[in-house]
């Protein structure tokens, strides 16, 4: 069987994060939820996720200090960006500063869908050891460490 992708929601809107938790364990996705920036970030340093959706405005910590910290201590992790505060501005900053796609609210699931599969895709490429002849023999060379 395939183990699917681990996903971390952050969003302090308590019905849309409950909701979207829902539709993406019923997706076969394993998903963790933060209702904030400071509870995603204690979870970041404890798991490794494959994916961090996260909202850019928020209370307290932002979504942007969220994408700085998943860039500095996980950049193998993909990020969404969620935002309803869409703006060329806010879209450029938050891929600037790492966000991979973004998305603005309101969002239609089937777009959700979409993204995160785009961006599991791209994490996918990203992550996998790459067929190369010229890996492999310096992956084996037998002079490492001979001095």
């Amino acid at each position: 069987m395939v183990e699917r992708a681990s996903i971390l929601l952050i969003e302090d809107e308590p019905l849309l994060l409950h909701n979207l938790l829902i539709l993406l364990q019923h997706e076969g996705y394993r998903v963790r939820a933060a209702g904030n920036s400071a509870d995603a970030i204690r979870q970041i340093e404890a798991q490794v996720f494959d994916l961090v959706i996260t909202d850019l405005v928020m209370p307290g910590i932002d979504g942007f200090q969220v994408l700085d910290y998943v860039r500095l201590h996980c950049p193998e992790t993909v990020v969404v960006a969620v935002t309803g505060y869409i703006s060329s501005a806010t879209v450029a900053e938050a891929l600037r500063r790492g966000a991979d796609d973004y998305l603005p609210k309101p969002f239609d699931y089937h777009l959700l869908k979409t993204t995160i599969e785009r961006a599991l895709k791209k994490a996918r490429l990203q992550n996998s050891p790459r067929d190369d002849a010229r890996t492999g023999a310096e992956g084996e060379r037998s002079d490492r460490g001979a001095d």
